[in-house]
């Protein structure tokens, strides 16, 4: 009874009613056990009446699962591995194949498991002579047996990726693509396998157009550079390794990619995720999570610091780290505290090129967080204000007529404690812009060197600015 027990804890679920057919579940697991189709049936019968196996119309499941996986264990220290896998890729059963490839998925700690998987993962193995290129019971396989092995996984992906088909295997051409990015993401946990991980996770993003919505491999790797939630315990040294990598690469590709992760890096607001963190049995969280105020500060000063070089070069992207400074800014000051590196950031750039940007998002802070801030804290946002105020009329009316964003966020008088709301905020900004253009159109010169720009920009107020 214990080895009916033991092989049929082997499979998550079984067939249990069919006894005759040359596909009978019960009859592959009997062989196993060294029975009769119908001997098992009976063990199987006993089990059920003992709460050891339940069952649910026709399919019978050795429960709760924490004896089943021990149970298994027993099976396979106990009956040749050549056989047991040799019976169930010879059972004609895609299904029990499944099911026994999901039982693997819970026996990592188990030496005879990872033998197994290790061997169906060779190059001339049953999953590795496919090259990745799976049918749907091979994904399905490949998948759960993944946490079983994780180094032969990835070794298995990246021959792929590596192979004369990998152009097509990292790209949307194939079925899987999402399977397989999403298993990356699972792997990088391990801080031993980020790098591997996240290389060929690039090459799936970097196939993708820039705004894909529908599972995008982009949203899947800015998930590994968060802060909090990012489920991998990746160091900081390693992410931005990453990160630097991508943006030194001679390739406008990888260097937008290298932005939009290093955009992740500088993310404080309403952490959340809605990726499964859980893989096979093994022990996991939520990774890399910042235990003390010390850890929040490095985190935070690593990347703005690598945001800050790159807004200070001559870069032909070096706007858009600005354009990330800014729009994290407000987050990093409010929410981060990270005082000292930010002053002193934001006064290199406006003294090389104004900052009108990092002015708005100055002027933001202040109007939405300056009640919460301390008198101290207060004045040194209210200096950095006064210190990156556009100071002439083309960066005026630059910063109000021909600035991107089509909210009044930070342009409004933002020492006014009365809010008058959004629309008279709105209003008071029209106006702000309107009198802005009537000095432009009284100075010749001025209109001048902006014309050009005139045609350029995606601004709403750009009607106010030229009405009068």
């Amino acid at each position: 009874l214990l080895i009916s027990a033991q092989v049929c804890s082997l499979v998550y679920s079984f067939e249990g009613i069919d006894t005759a057919s040359e596909k009978s579940e019960l009859k592959t697991l009997a062989s196993l056990a060294g029975k009769s189709a119908n001997d098992l049936y009976r063990d199987v019968t006993t089990l059920r009446k003992r709460d050891l196996i339940q069952s649910r119309h026709v399919w019978r499941a050795v429960l709760p699962h924490a004896i089943a996986n021990r149970l298994a264990k027993l099976a396979l220290e106990s009956i040749p591995k050549d056989e047991i896998v040799k019976a169930f890729l010879n059972s004609g059963s895609e299904r029990l194949i499944k099911s026994f490839s999901r039982r693997l998925s819970y026996l990592h700690d188990c030496e005879q498991a990872i033998e197994i998987v290790n061997e169906l993962l060779l190059p001339e193995g049953w999953l590795g002579n496919a090259n990745c290129s799976f049918n749907e019971l091979g994904i399905t396989v490949f998948k759960n047996i993944a946490p079983v092995s994780p180094v032969k996984t990835l070794e298995a992906i990246e021959n792929a990726a590596k192979g004369d088909d990998g152009k097509t295997f990292t790209s949307r051409d194939n079925v899987y693509y999402n399977s397989f990015v999403k298993l990356l993401r699972h792997l990088a946990y391990d801080p031993d396998l980020f790098d591997r991980s996240v290389e060929i996770m690039c090459r799936f993003a970097l196939s993708e157009e820039t705004d894909e919505n529908h599972n995008s491999t982009r949203n899947i790797l800015k998930s590994l550079f968060y802060i909090h939630f990012s489920g991998t315990h990746a160091t900081i040294e390693d992410r931005a390794k990453v990160i630097n990598e991508l943006i030194n690469f001679d390739d406008v590709g990888r260097q937008e990619l290298g932005l939009l992760l290093l955009d992740a890096t500088l993310e404080t607001w309403d952490f959340s995720s809605s990726y499964d963190f859980s893989f096979g049995a093994r022990p996991r969280d939520f990774g890399y999570h910042p235990k003390t105020r010390d850890d929040v500060i490095k985190w935070f000063e690593t990347f703005i610091e690598i945001c800050g070089n790159i807004a200070l070069s001559d870069k032909a992207f070096a706007k858009k780290a600005q354009k990330i400074i800014s729009d994290k800014m407000r987050g990093l000051w409010s929410n981060a505290h990270m005082y000292d590196i930010l002053e002193r950031i934001a006064a290199q750039i406006h003294e090389k090129n104004p900052w009108n940007e990092g002015w708005i998002a100055v002027r933001g802070i202040i109007k939405y967080d300056k009640k919460n801030m301390g008198k101290d804290v207060r004045d040194r946002i209210c200096k950095l204000e006064n210190f990156l105020r556009p100071d002439d009329l083309i960066e005026r009316a630059r910063t109000y007529a021909l600035s991107k964003t089509n909210t009044t966020f930070g342009l409004e008088d933002v020492y006014d404690d009365d809010d008058g709301g959004m629309l008279n905020g709105w209003e008071e900004v029209k106006k702000k812009t309107a009198e802005i253009g009537s000095e432009v159109a009284k100075n010749p010169e001025v209109l001048n060197t902006l014309l050009p720009e005139l045609f350029t920009p995606e601004s709403s107020r750009l009607w106010s600015f030229g009405k009068n």
